[in-house]
C-alpha cells in the first residue's frame, strides 16, 4: 500500500487528499513502478538524464492522461481516496497542528483500509510529506489507533521512503494530485479514468462536505 497527499493543511485552498494505492502482488508492483520510470525518462529534457522522478504538479493534462490509462489498463491494484473539507476540520489549520492534522486524516483511510482488507498489510508513506517529530509522528500515531482502539490483530508494517526511490509512490502521488484538483476545480475527467480502479471514495467530515 502506497499513501501520498496533495494540497495543504495550512489556510490556503479548500481541499486536502490523500490517496492509497494498493497493490495485490510483485508482478502489479512491477508494472506500476515500470510506467512511472519509464515517464522518467520519457519526461526529461531531450539529451538529458532521466528525471527522479515524476512530479504531477508539473505535468500536463495530456501527460497525466497518458499515465492513468496505463495505470488503469490492468485490474491488479485498488485505489483509497480521502478529500478533506478544510472549512469544517475542527483541529486549526496552522504549521504547527499540521502533523497532527495530517495524522489524523491518514487514521480516517487507514482505518477504511485494514477493515476492508482484514489481513497482513503494509503501507509506505512518502517520507518527504509527512514530516515527524516524536510522540505526534505518524508512524507511532497509527500504530496506536491499529492496535488499541480499531482491535487490528493482523500485521500492521508502516514505513516512509522517498518517493525519488519508489515508484509506486510517484503513482500514488498521481492519484492524490488528480483528485485535489478534480474536487478543487469542479472536472473530474481524469479521476474518471481511474474510477474502474477506485474501491472508495472518503468525502470528510461525512455530514458536512462541501455545505
Amino acid at each position: 500500500m502506497y499513501v501520498d497527499e496533495s494540497g495543504n493543511l495550512g489556510k490556503n485552498g479548500k481541499y486536502f487528499t490523500i490517496a492509497a494505492i494498493a497493490v495485490d502482488d510483485k508482478k502489479a508492483y512491477h508494472r506500476i513502478a515500470r510506467i512511472m520510470k519509464q515517464a522518467c525518462l520519457e519526461l526529461a529534457p531531450e539529451g538529458e538524464k532521466p528525471l527522479d522522478e515524476v512530479h504531477s504538479t508539473l505535468l500536463k493534462f495530456e501527460q497525466k492522461q497518458d499515465l492513468l490509462n496505463k495505470l488503469a489498463t490492468r485490474a491488479d491494484h485498488e485505489i483509497f481516496i480521502l478529500v478533506a473539507d478544510k472549512k469544517h476540520l475542527t483541529f486549526e489549520l496552522s504549521d504547527k497542528n499540521r502533523n497532527i492534522g495530517y495524522n489524523y486524516l491518514s487514521g480516517i483511510l487507514v482505518k477504511r483500509i485494514v477493515r476492508k482488507y482484514d489481513d497482513d498489510i503494509c503501507f509506505t508513506f512518502d517520507g518527504r510529506s509527512t514530516k515527524v517529530t516524536s510522540r505526534d509522528s505518524l508512524l507511532d500515531y497509527l500504530r496506536i489507533k491499529s492496535n488499541i482502539e480499531w482491535g487490528y490483530k493482523h500485521n500492521l508494517d508502516l514505513r516512509q521512503s522517498d518517493s525519488r526511490s519508489v515508484y509506486c509512490l510517484q503513482a500514488a502521488d498521481l492519484l492524490a494530485n488528480v483528485s485535489y484538483r478534480a474536487y478543487r476545480d469542479d472536472k473530474h475527467h481524469l479521476l474518471d479514468i481511474a474510477k474502474p480502479r477506485i474501491e472508495t471514495v472518503i468525502e470528510f467530515p461525512f455530514a458536512k462536505f462541501n455545505k
